[in-house]
This record gives structure tokens, C-alpha cells and sequence, in this order.
């Protein structure tokens, strides 16, 4: 029989890790998968979900494959497109990739300000993705896109590196196809207080041992 190559559209965190377990597929290989749908989706029918590729994905897959670390293991694929400046609920528009549109269908838009996020991650770009929320902006293009978005509690995930808005509010969260995705993200982005963000000392004591 000939063998199958592992399909990334609609593939779910378990779904890859099953596959790289089975040794059905690499960690270079499924990078380049994703790739090749990036290359094969975004630009070509202007969905313009992502702004660039991590030109060191390739290496860190290698790096991961080599060391056999496969089932703790994240790669960074690539940055999507936001509005600017975080700015924008309804739609998704930068300088840099111009606007995002609906992979469901490229007429309508994916909301704002994650829209790249959540327009990738609907296409199969990538298996799950981060936004960040200061009203609804994960929320809202995990609802246009059919994902699953979390706002996390304030003081539970570090803000350090996301654009201030508006600091009683600001926050970053997963969005996944499904809650199950949703929750394995969050658990690795929940690593307990960072100096950088003093809000995050009110989380010591809430999180599950693992986290």
C-alpha cells in the first residue's frame, strides 16, 4: 500500500501529535505542509491572513525532530495580519498585508483585530493560533471564522509584548477549531507570574500543577 502523507486541513492538536507519534509524518514535513497551503491560499486568493513565514520554522522542526521532542514541541509557522494598532473590531486592515478577508468566503470579513489570526487558522495555515483582546478581538474572529476563542481572566496569561490599548482590559488567548485545542494552548501559555507584567502575581495558586 502506498503511503498516505498526513493532511493538515482541519487537523486538530491531537490529530498532529497522533501523526508524529505514528511517525506518519516529521515535524519538517508538517511545517512544510503548512507551508505550502500558505503559499498555495493566502496571496493567491488574497485571504491575506499572513504577513510573513518564519524563516526559521524549517530548522526548529529539524531541531525538534532530531531531539524527539515531538509531543511537548511549538513552532512559530508565521505573524498573521491585525488591524492596526489592534484597533479595528469589524475588520482586519495593515500596511503591510492589506486586508484580511473570510476563508468562507472572501466577499465577507473576518472581524477584528485578530482577523489574521482567525482567517488562518480557518484555512488550515496553521493548527491554532494567539490573538489578543482588549474588547472582543478574539471573540469576534473566532465567531466570523467558526473557531473557538478564550478571553482568559486578567492576571492569568502575561501581557508583555502586546499592544496597549487600554491596560484593564488588554490580554492575549488562544483561538483553536475546538475547545479542546482552546484549552491545550492555554495550559502552555499559562506559565505562572512574570516580572514583566505585575498583574500575573494574582495567578500564583490558581493554575494546575502542570502549569
Amino acid at each position: 500500500l502506498l503511503h498516505q502523507p498526513f493532511g493538515v486541513t482541519e487537523a486538530s492538536i491531537e490529530d498532529v501529535h497522533r501523526a508524529l507519534k505514528r511517525h506518519d509524518c516529521t515535524c519538517e514535513q508538517l511545517v512544510r505542509a503548512y507551508e505550502a497551503r500558505i503559499a498555495a491560499y493566502d496571496q493567491p486568493t488574497r485571504l491575506n491572513a499572513i504577513v510573513v513565514t518564519n524563516p526559521g520554522a524549517i530548522s526548529t522542526a529539524r531541531q525538534l525532530d532530531a531531539e524527539a521532542l515531538k509531543a511537548a514541541g511549538a513552532i512559530v509557522l508565521a505573524k498573521s495580519n491585525m488591524a492596526e494598532w489592534a484597533f479595528s473590531p469589524m475588520v482586519t486592515i495593515s500596511s503591510i498585508a492589506g486586508e484580511t478577508r473570510n476563508p468562507y468566503n472572501l466577499a465577507y470579513v473576518p472581524a477584528g483585530s485578530s482577523g489574521g489570526t482567525a482567517a488562518a487558522v480557518a484555512a488550515s495555515f496553521g493548527t491554532a493560533g494567539l490573538g489578543t483582546d482588549t474588547g472582543n478581538s478574539i471573540r469576534g474572529p473566532s465567531s466570523h471564522n467558526a473557531l473557538v476563542g478564550f478571553r482568559p481572566t486578567l492576571g492569568l496569561l502575561s501581557r508583555a509584548g502586546i499592544a496597549p490599548l487600554y491596560l484593564r482590559n488588554d490580554t492575549g488567548g488562544p483561538m483553536a477549531r475546538s475547545v479542546a485545542d482552546a484549552t491545550r494552548l492555554l495550559d502552555a501559555m499559562a506559565t505562572g507570574p512574570d516580572p514583566a507584567d505585575p498583574l500575573t502575581q494574582y495567578c500564583t495558586g490558581h493554575l494546575p500543577a502542570k502549569g
